[in-house]
């Protein structure tokens, strides 16, 4: 089995481009044979909470024609990061910071990040409910960034029998440094989780992604790394125990 972190650059606003750039990169993964791949936090119209509420996607309307279309033809599990609307009652609605999974030939599913950092919770909610998913031998636990460092999320995919823990992130230099100077590393060690990190680059918000988009196997080497800019995926083959960095 081949899993894959993407990295990009994703225009803030621009759905259209952001979607175009996906398609090229699943396109990419396609070609290394690539069995899963994960993007960044909110990578479908990059991360800027203050234009969240314009960008969501309503939660009972994820459809993305385009990219169910390359999961199905591939039988591709894909994760794209998107800020989506959530009715609560009472005509009531809140945002969550969200993952969408496109699976071959069945419908999209979602998982929201359930542990907000504090700079968050003037626009996003807490997501409510987990989402593992069961591919080949791997049983995969979303982490959604700020999340993917406490460890109430970390033990709670372990306790679920997680095998691969994939953080989706949008991590500048000082955190991206953290994880370089061995958070998930010792995550990966002391779980026995393979982890990886699709994080990305460029100006987003009030912060600038540092890339370095990496994945570390179960004894907590980093098997393959980007640098800090450019758009690219990171492959690591669970069988060969292989890892390398693909670019357009």
């Amino acid at each position: 089995m081949r899993i894959c972190a993407a990295q990009l650059q994703s225009v803030p606003g621009d759905l259209n481009g952001n979607i175009q750039k996906h398609l090229e990169l699943i396109a990419l993964a396609a070609q290394e044979n690539v069995d899963v791949i994960c993007f960044p936090e909110l990578s479908l119209t990059a991360y800027e909470p203050t234009m969240a509420a314009d960008l969501a996607f309503d939660a009972d309307n994820v459809e993305l024609p385009s990219i169910q279309a390359l999961s199905d033809r591939h039988g591709m599990l894909i994760y794209l990061g998107m800020p989506l609307r959530f009715k609560i009652g009472n005509g009531q609605s809140e945002l969550r910071i969200s993952l969408l999974c496109f699976q071959a030939f069945k419908p999209v599913q979602v998982y929201s990040k359930q542990l907000l950092h504090s700079s968050e919770l003037p626009f996003f909610a807490p997501g409510r409910n987990d989402l593992y998913l069961d591919y080949g031998n791997e049983r995969i636990a979303p982490a959604i960034c700020y999340e993917s460092k406490q460890c109430s999320h970390n033990d709670a995919a372990e306790s679920a029998g997680a095998t691969l823990y994939m953080a989706s992130v949008a991590k500048d230099k000082p955190s991206v440094i953290e994880v370089q100077n061995g958070l998930y590393s010792k995550l990966a060690k002391q779980s026995g989780m393979k982890v990886m990190m699709s994080n990305c680059y460029g100006p987003s918000h009030d912060f600038i992604g540092y890339g370095h988009s990496a994945i570390w196997n179960e004894q907590g080497h980093c098997v393959a790394q980007m640098g800090v800019n450019g758009d690219g995926i990171v492959v690591f083959d669970t069988i060969s125990g292989k890892g390398f960095v693909k670019q357009p």
